[in-house]
């Protein structure tokens, strides 16, 4: 009965074996890999304003990522911008850089260098991107990247929750984006895990960051001022809570 018993054990492993053999023959690392826009937001326009950065230009960063198993080389899937849906223009608005996704990783990013221009502070420009299909990649059907540019108030970001900080408005959202560049000084270890996840503007950051990951950090030195702030210059139209509930 103990032969028999090994015997079977050894059949099993042989099997499995195989069968994870046969998953990884089955996997071609070069086939056609779907890619998309790596967001948390799913809201068609994501909203940048100059009014909230220094100088006439600036690299934004879009986070791409890759549906498959990682390759072993630097990859660069195609993004086309969608003309007859775009106003900004190229060279002007805009200078288009490349996806780069390193090697061994499914993640990568879009850099775009944006051009501030005089006439930005009364209107706003479109800019429609979207994945192109080639040799290596597909685009995921209805997938894209509508970025708004312009020079005036800052617009609400997708992760506000007013019930957590208030009523949004222009103003209250300047000082917070102050205090958190203050951690660059302060805290500049989690500072540059934070502009690196999250964004300098906070443009990728995701649905109640300041909770999820260092709410001491958030709630010290951005959150708890600027509502003390508030406290002693009573502002129209702000209405922060106190923001100690979250940790």
């Amino acid at each position: 009965m103990k032969r028999i018993t090994l015997i079977s054990f050894a059949i099993g492993l042989a099997l499995s074996a195989l069968s994870c053999s046969d998953d990884d023959l089955m996997y071609n690392v070069h086939q056609k890999r779907s890619v998309y826009f790596d967001r948390e937001s799913k809201t068609d326009t994501i909203f940048f304003s100059f009014v909230s950065v220094e100088g006439d230009d600036y690299d934004y960063c879009i986070p791409i990522r890759v549906i498959g198993k990682p390759v072993n080389e630097v990859q660069h899937p195609v993004v086309m911008v969608v003309a007859d849906s775009s106003t900004a223009r190229e060279n002007m608005h805009y200078v288009m850089g490349e996806v780069v996704i390193p090697a061994d990783s499914v993640r990568g990013v879009l850099n775009i260098r944006l051009n501030k221009t005089g006439d930005m502070k009364e209107r706003s420009y479109y800019l429609y991107l979207r994945f192109a299909e080639d040799e290596y990649f597909k685009p995921i059907a209805d997938d894209n990247y509508i970025l708004s540019i312009a020079d005036g108030e800052y617009s609400r970001p997708d992760w506000w929750k007013d019930a957590d900080l208030g009523t949004f408005s222009s103003d209250l959202f300047k000082r917070m984006l102050e205090k958190y560049w203050e951690l660059e000084e302060l805290r500049p270890v989690e500072y540059a895990y934070f502009e690196e996840n999250y964004g300098r503007l906070l443009e990728n950051a995701p649905a109640w960051f300041w909770s999820r990951n260092y709410p001491g950090i958030w709630v010290k030195y951005v959150l708890k001022p600027v509502y003390e702030y508030y406290q002693e210059h009573p502002t129209e139209g702000v209405n922060m809570p106190n923001p100690d509930k979250f940790i």
